[in-house]
């Protein structure tokens, strides 16, 4: 893939390459940059190939999910650093650089959650910024500062006296980047230390062996500064919800994700057996349980779902082809006062993939596809081969700013009966136009409209699609 240099938005998707995925830009000289960012959900899978390398002076990425079977290089050809925010990394990771003799990367990552990851390189650095660590292992480590590192992880600092990891003098940041990058380039000579974090796994330094947190702090005082070990409290980090329950020492203490801070946070609970069919309702068997303080809200209703082995909700296979299941639930308690809105997250099971047939007609309609399945996309698909891929991953909602609307009471609810449709992962926002609303998961959406507007509320009801043999 070729990219001119400048900021890109990725659209929601899985994207899977079956060669090694190559960044370069156009123009040869200079301080060239590129940030890919992600617009919704976005899924970066290496399947077979272990190589991810780019051509870029700079290469930033921001909201994406890494992840593939084997270890991925990142290996800058270009020089001199990456920079990673707010991504989800299931990988184990080489870093490598090819570049001129002399310089060396500099992967830096901010507001990014490590699951079973491991870097094999115990040259080339990284440092590392409110980042969470669960049974992985980093080898050469220039700097942690306020992360987690749960008991089955594992860093290792770079020796002190190695103060720059930037590449050559040449190489300095030009004006022209300079006050978009300098924080970035803040990673150039920071100490080797780690620093107000909570660790729990074992540190040491390269070269040397893995001690226990308080072994480290009496060995290496002056690179083990104002650290605690202390349960984080995240609300359900089995099912990879790491926002933060309010009793959580993060929070005072500015540890891990700014993006997974304190937040409302539910998941489906269920007594259904595995292949039974969800239900919703006062005697249904599933309902939404809020992971801070144990509520229960219950599901006005649901269809087309049922119980996995993993006790996942999924999909309910059936003979008329259209696969779809649906969640329509009670009311949501959002604060004490009506707020505003922040980014509603999913955090299901994707399968997105465009390897399909050219036409629908292509797959038998009475079958589940291998790929596109679990899509949460709220509007209904339409046949046809036009467009196999969601635009946007959408739910729907409406809200409340009394203090006890009444579910079935639709004058208590803004809109009235109406329900609009919002994108996953972004702020819901809507045109504030009560006689012909739309929200920003609307395929008509008109991001540029200057009446738009946030959502305020103080209880929400939330209806969730989740489609197979996705086509639009």
């Amino acid at each position: 893939m070729a990219y001119a240099q400048g900021r890109w938005a990725v659209g929601n998707g899985h994207y899977v390459e079956n060669t090694p995925l190559t960044f370069q830009l156009a123009s040869s000289g200079g301080f060239n940059s590129v940030t890919l960012t992600a617009d919704g959900v976005v899924i970066v899978q290496a399947p077979t190939i272990n190589s991810f390398y780019w051509d870029s002076k700079a290469m930033n990425f921001e909201g994406m999910t890494f992840f593939g079977p084997t270890t991925w290089q990142l290996d800058n050809q270009g020089g001199p650093f990456v920079v990673y925010k707010k991504n989800n990394v299931y990988i184990n990771i080489d870093f490598t650089y090819t570049g001129s003799a002399g310089n060396q990367v500099v992967q830096s990552f901010e507001d990014c959650i490590f699951i079973n990851c491991s870097s094999l390189s115990a040259v080339h650095q990284a440092a590392f910024r409110e980042c969470v660590l669960i049974n992985s292992n980093f080898a050469s480590v220039a700097h942690f500062r306020s992360g987690y590192i749960d008991a089955s992880s594992s860093i290792k600092l770079m020796p002190t006296g190695l103060t720059s990891f930037r590449a050559t003098a040449s190489d300095v940041l030009s004006a022209q980047y300079a006050a978009e990058y300098v924080y970035d380039n803040s990673f150039a000579n920071l100490p080797r230390i780690i620093i107000r974090s909570n660790i729990r796994g074992q540190v040491g330094i390269v070269g040397g062996a893995l001690l226990s947190p308080a072994d480290f702090a009496l060995n290496y005082p002056d690179q083990f500064i104002d650290c605690i070990n202390a349960e984080p409290f995240f609300n359900k980090p089995e099912k990879q919800d790491f926002t933060l329950r309010l009793e959580s020492p993060h929070l005072s203490r500015a540890i891990g994700p700014k993006h997974l801070r304190y937040a409302a946070s539910f998941y489906f609970g269920t007594e259904a057996a595995e292949n039974e069919t969800i239900t919703g309702g006062g005697a249904g068997n599933t309902r939404l349980v809020g992971t801070a303080d144990g509520q229960n809200v219950s599901l006005i209703s649901a269809s087309g779902l049922t119980r996995n082995a993993q006790a996942g909700l999924i999909v309910k296979p059936n003979s008329g082809g259209n696969f779809i299941g649906q969640i329509r639930s009670g009311r949501i308690r959002m604060g004490d006062v009506p707020i505003r809105l922040k980014a509603v997250r999913y955090a299901g099971g994707l399968n997105m993939n465009t390897d399909f047939p050219g036409t629908e007609s292509g797959f038998q309609a009475n079958q589940p596809e291998v790929f596109n399945n679990n899509v949460p996309k709220y509007t209904q698909p339409s046949a046809g081969s036009s467009g196999r891929n969601p635009n946007r991953l959408t739910y729907q909602m409406r809200w409340s700013t009394l203090p006890d609307p009444d579910a079935a009471a639709d004058s208590d609810w803004q809109l009235n009966a109406v329900w609009l449709e919002f994108e996953w992962n972004q702020p819901p926002i809507w045109n504030n136009n009560p006689a012909v609303p739309k929200g920003n998961g609307s395929p008509d959406f008109d991001n540029l409209n200057p009446a738009n507007t946030a959502v305020v509320a103080l209880w929400v009801q939330m209806a969730v699609r989740v489609v197979n043999n996705y086509y639009r």
